[in-house]
């Protein structure tokens, strides 16, 4: 049944990961791989200093204490589908075969607490505390009060009303969880998953990419919107006052489409691509845009590093930030003046090479 469902929503997925897909060089010249994935799969942030990360090639984890100068690689922590940590030691992770396991010491050594049934691939892990988790399956969001002992689906694309699929997530607190996704719908439940608040806010050919909150009320999603099939997409961008209850949209006078949001207080970052179309080809180029006043306005950060895109961004505070580019992870200390890279990656070989 769960093969039905991924085979049913593939002419989802497609369009989902295929924005600019073809491109061999970016606009600086800059060889990237075919399927522009980033090199960095995973991203968890906790504080200024600390944060690890899951890497596409191998699935390893990486963790940092002392703001990307140095990263440990424990043994053993590979095959990972997505990790997160909840503090200095405490973390836990779902791997290929659907296997949540967990650490105490920073992913120095990792045990099986659980497996989910009829697993398709997982993108997204959060726990807010020792026992609540959520974790944000291709098709299907699931939840565990235990510390990921038990899971239970709670959410799927055969719910009443869904016609995507989830692309990111945000646990406000033990009940409430604002889930973004494809065919411009947002996913809302406030009582834990039991049930959920099901809202299509563009009646069109949109996705949604990510969620972000500042508070139990105010938060927003971005993604895009497709104006004219293989040559035109405008950016998208939703802000809600009441924990996700109603959505306005707000304008971004950008060509850059967003893949992550971003805010501390009123200010704010999107991080994503824009596409440049000569003739019968395209390239990529990364775009970041920043705001000071919630939205309302956005200017572009100059970005020198010749990036064909960026796929995360995560702040911990107004001065201390994380950015995903393809190979490279950034951060910055002045919030977003300077970025600076501490982790470069290998490039992923190109299919069939």
């Amino acid at each position: 049944m769960r093969l039905q469902r991924l085979l049913a929503t593939l002419t989802i997925i497609i369009p989902m990961i295929s924005i600019g897909c073809g491109a061999k060089e970016n606009a600086a010249g800059r060889r990237i791989n075919p399927q522009n994935q980033a090199q960095v799969r995973s991203l968890s942030v906790i504080g200024p200093k600390q944060a690890s990360i899951l890497t596409e090639k191998l699935r390893d984890f990486r963790i940092t204490t002392d703001a990307g100068q140095t990263w440990a690689t424990p043994p053993g922590s590979v095959e990972f589908e997505c990790a997160t940590m909840l503090d200095g030691a405490r973390g836990w992770a779902v791997n290929h075969h659907g296997e949540v396991l967990a650490t105490r010491s920073a992913g120095a050594s990792w045990s099986k607490v659980s497996a989910l049934k009829d697993f398709t691939g997982s993108n997204q892990i959060e726990f807010i505390d020792e026992n609540n988790g959520w974790i944000r399956e291709f098709l299907s969001i699931w939840s565990t009060r235990d510390g990921g002992v038990t899971w239970h689906e709670v959410f799927s694309t055969a719910t009443s009303g869904v016609t995507g699929q989830p692309s990111g997530m945000y646990v406000i607190n033990d009940n409430t969880v604002v889930v973004s996704g494809s065919d411009g719908q947002i996913y809302l439940t406030k009582d834990r998953g039991q049930t959920w608040n099901v809202q299509t806010l563009i009646p069109a050919d949109a996705s949604f990419s990510d969620v972000w909150f500042v508070d139990q009320n105010h938060g927003w999603v971005a993604g895009y919107i497709v104006i004219v099939a293989g040559q035109s997409l405008r950016p998208l961008l939703f802000e809600t006052n009441d924990g996700g209850t109603s959505w306005q949209q707000k304008r971004i006078d950008s060509d850059v489409l967003p893949s992550s949001v971003c805010f501390v207080g009123n200010e704010g970052w999107l991080a994503g691509r824009r596409r440049i179309v000569h003739a019968n080809s395209h390239v990529l180029q990364g775009g970041l845009l920043h705001t000071t006043d919630g939205g309302s306005h956005w200017n572009e950060v100059q970005f020198g590093q010749g990036e064909p895109f960026f796929s995360r961004i995560r702040f911990t505070d107004r001065d201390h930030g994380w950015l995903v580019g393809c190979d490279v992870l950034y951060r910055t200390d002045d919030g977003g003046t300077h970025w600076h890279s501490v982790l470069e990656l290998p490039p992923l070989k190109e299919i069939g090479k």
